[in-house]
């Protein structure tokens, strides 16, 4: 006896499309296609969010995109970074362990606490404030290293106090909290907008934490509590 044919699977549908890539098709991407002078889409999909916003709301395409409705930037925005907040998941894999995560700011130095690590701005640094002189530079040995993906450009040099480095990967929008003797990472903190201006250390005061202070693309002042990373 013949068994009755079986059902044929249900099409699985396809997943819906996001907005911000109808607006992407619609406003960029006849320019960005690969094949001119502009970036190609790929491209521009590896660079942060904070980067996108600032190239299309204050950079170098804020002129191309001034005629595109405020809601379709934003969703271009929103769809257009394949990692728009930690690329490759590099800060989860490089986070202090526990002993170590901590920001000790109590009678710790203060190595570098803003522009220029002085009052005259001179980037210099005694042989009594470093613990270092001219004769042992060539025995020096590499500690460790950091690589801060989407980050083309570096702006100014870090705060350093106590054991902690704070470092600012500006085109990423992202401020660090780095342990200065391994290099692994205490905290992160995200700006919308790409960082721009070197880095303030402001003491405690009765009213407020430790701070570090900085500015962004778009003129903002940025006061992050030095031990948590949170915004102030």
């Amino acid at each position: 006896q013949a068994r009755p044919a079986a059902a044929a699977p249900a099409a699985t549908p396809a997943p819906a499309q996001h907005p911000g890539q109808k607006a992407y098709q619609i406003w960029c991407a006849a320019c960005h296609n690969g094949t001119g002078d502009a970036p190609s889409t790929d491209a521009i999909r590896q660079l942060s969010r904070a980067n996108i916003r600032y190239t299309l709301e204050l950079g170098y395409m804020r002129e191309i995109a001034k005629n595109t409705p405020r809601a379709d930037i934003q969703q271009i925005i929103d769809w257009l970074p394949l990692n728009p907040v930690d690329s490759g998941g590099w800060t989860e894999k490089s986070k202090c362990p526990t002993a170590r995560r901590a920001v000790d700011l109590a009678r710790a130095p203060r190595t570098a606490t803003g522009f220029g690590l002085s009052k005259g701005s001179t980037r210099a640094q005694t042989a009594a404030q470093t613990g270092l002189k001219t004769a042992d530079m060539g025995s020096l040995e590499l500690a460790w290293s950091i690589a801060f993906p989407q980050t083309a450009t570096m702006r100014s040099q870090p705060v350093i106090v106590g054991k902690t480095l704070f470092m600012a990967a500006t085109d990423s929008g992202h401020l660090y909290a780095l342990d200065s003797e391994t290099g692994c990472v205490k905290w992160t903190y995200s700006s919308d907008l790409t960082l721009r201006s070197s880095l303030t250390f402001a003491e405690p005061t009765k009213t407020s934490p430790a701070l570090i202070v900085m500015g962004d693309a778009g003129g903002r002042i940025h006061a992050v509590d030095a031990r948590t990373g949170k915004l102030a």
